[in-house]
């Protein structure tokens, strides 16, 4: 598991200087750690244990150390997936990515990651942006801004609402809307700024 963990940091160490060819072979290399300390059988075992509430995540903590590891397992593995998910995207692999982006969401909504799966939301919204599906990528991202929202993420949920103000600039029909994305972004910032431990 160490050694995934390790890769997964190098995963995005890689994405942050656009080395997207380094940062797959990573990715494939953490997987198969993971798959190696958590087959697929022994996955599908545990999350049938879980329902995405917190106390069925609490339950199988108090299980044992074991367990622990195990949530551990499936955390880093719904980071690469996301991330193998958003490196897919970028090289124009839609299908891999829509599949990756799906099974992320899936985990995290399991394991009651929130700002996780608003994530793999917000990703599955710009992949339908690529693939000119406008409106059902509008649905995604404001659900997207929702999640963030409820997990209390105002940095995630300006990111999100800066890409549905980019949908509206340029078309006065929507200059209203865009005011109002505009002001709701500003406050999430406001309120991530606010959040104790992050004022200066």
């Amino acid at each position: 598991l160490e050694a995934a963990q390790q890769l997964l940091e190098n995963v995005e160490a890689a994405r942050a200087t656009k080395q997207n060819d380094r940062a797959m072979d990573y990715c494939v290399q953490a997987i198969k750690h993971i798959n190696t300390y958590l087959p697929e059988k022994a996955r599908e075992g545990i999350l049938s244990d879980l329902d995405g509430s917190q106390q069925k995540l609490e339950e199988l903590i108090e299980k044992g150390a074991d367990f622990e590891g195990y949530l551990d397992g499936l955390l880093t593995y719904s980071q690469l997936l996301y991330l193998r998910g958003e490196i897919s995207m970028d090289r124009g692999h839609t299908k891999q990515a829509e599949d990756d982006l799906g099974n992320a969401k899936a985990l995290c909504e399991k394991l009651c990651d929130d700002i996780g799966a608003a994530r793999c939301v917000r990703s599955q919204g710009m992949l339908r942006l690529m693939l000119k599906d406008v409106a059902r990528a509008e649905e995604l991202l404001h659900l997207a801004v929702r999640k963030c929202r409820e997990a209390g993420d105002g940095r995630e949920e300006a990111a999100t609402l800066r890409l549905l103000v980019g949908l509206c600039e340029g078309r006065a029909s929507r200059f209203d809307e865009a005011c109002g994305l505009y002001h709701e972004m500003l406050e999430a910032l406001q309120n991530e700024v606010r959040r104790p431990g992050l004022a200066g």
